[in-house]
């Protein structure tokens, strides 16, 4: 029996609440985690409201944030997000405490907030719109600090403040009483970092939105519109944003005339043997089911190690097999537990594999395994679990 049949057995509230979700930005994967998330969430009629009250820098992302969660029966309230530099930390505050002001509609509520950054910044309001942080879940996605040292362009003095920030967020993730993280791996990194009891850390993966499930149909229609035979083998790369650790360079010395690559980015590869396409998020899986395996390589780096990469999850949730190396914890363990694809020591043994054992494997079959993890509906009553635990 699905999960959304039930629903009905779950008693997760006992008494009617409201759900605030925080959330500092329209990302690359505000579609894919945020608007599916709540999306989803607001079929289990667990709450008599979801509001998102969600940072926007522009009129354009306020206006793709509401398209994205049109019809949803979520309620958005906007503030304008500032950088993050300490200098902004009273403005971005104060922002937060207003939108939380218009946001709160009774006395009952769960407040979900997107990363340690932003609940450093809505502390202040939540203790004083709300008395505590009983209700509150800190969803942290990765190793913010790293992160910032590893990938983001700023250096010196810039570099430092940005720092200095996630160090404070860090500091005061003692206030909150639930904290939840995406693998088993970055909770280790977050105990070494805060000493947070485990106890309080809950581990909740990225999620696969609803369609990111196994079709012949569609498989069988994209294939046709990329013009490939049945013979035609296809590895897929796929990203939404551009960010340093997706790596998409990588994808040159993987170019092979076994097989084709169809680039799924916004970074064009213009070389032989390479298909260049960058889709809407509504269109990515038809690409994935028309896919015979799936490519991601990460670099060795704690940022990686503890991450849960959206793109895998949905690749898994298509039943694809996954080409990747060691880099991520979250791939390599469920690749070896599931049988789920192949690991590599580099990208360059990708040309000595075995493509017919490969692809072998049943994609219904995977599917539903990847969906029982990381499909929308699980991911979803594991975090109504938490809010009501």
């Amino acid at each position: 029996m699905d999960i959304l049949e039930k629903k009905e057995n779950q008693k997760f509230s006992v008494t009617p609440s409201d759900l605030i979700y925080l959330n500092a930005d329209v990302g690359s994967v505000f579609d894919s985690q945020v608007a599916n998330l709540l999306t989803a969430i607001s079929k289990f009629n667990t709450f008599k409201s979801i509001i998102l009250v969600c940072g926007v820098k522009s009129n354009h992302e306020k206006i793709r944030a509401q398209r994205a969660l049109i019809n949803s029966g979520v309620t958005l309230v906007f503030f304008k997000a500032y950088p993050n530099y300490p200098i902004f930390n009273l403005l971005q505050q104060g922002e937060i405490y207003r939108a939380l002001k218009r946001a709160k509609t009774g006395e009952n509520h769960q407040i979900h907030i997107r990363g340690e950054l932003l609940a450093s910044n809505a502390l202040p309001a939540i203790i004083k719109l709300f008395g505590n942080t009983n209700k509150v879940l800190v969803d942290i996605r990765g190793a913010g600090i790293e992160e910032l040292s590893i990938y983001q362009a700023a250096t010196g003095w810039k570099l430092f403040l940005k720092n200095w920030n996630y160090r404070l967020a860090f500091r005061k993730l003692k206030n909150f009483i639930k904290i939840s993280v995406v693998s088993p791996s970055l909770k280790e990194y977050l105990i070494e970092k805060t000493s947070i009891e485990p106890e309080r850390i809950y581990i909740n993966p990225c999620l696969a939105g609803k369609n990111f499930r196994f079709n012949e149909e569609s498989r069988a229609k994209t294939r046709h519109e990329l013009g490939l035979n049945v013979s035609d083998k296809l590895f897929i790369f796929s990203s939404g944003g551009s960010a340093g650790w997706q790596n998409t360079n990588e994808i040159g010395n993987l170019i092979s005339d076994k097989y084709l690559i169809l680039n799924l980015s916004k970074t064009e590869i213009d070389k032989k043997g390479v298909l260049n396409h960058f889709v809407s998020y509504s269109k990515v899986h038809d690409y994935l089911n028309a896919a015979d395996a799936a490519i991601i390589f990460r670099e060795a780096n704690i940022v990686n190690k503890v991450a849960c990469p959206v793109k895998f999850c949905e690749y898994v949730s298509c039943g694809l097999p996954v080409i990747s190396n060691h880099a991520v914890d979250e791939i390599k363990n469920y690749i070896s537990q599931n049988k789920a694809g192949i690991i590599l020591n580099q990208p360059s043994d990708i040309h000595n594999i075995d493509l017919e054992n490969l692809i072998k494997e049943d994609r219904i079959s995977q599917s539903e395994t990847a969906l029982s993890k990381y499909g929308e509906e699980q991911v979803v009553a594991k975090y109504l679990d938490i809010y009501f635990n």
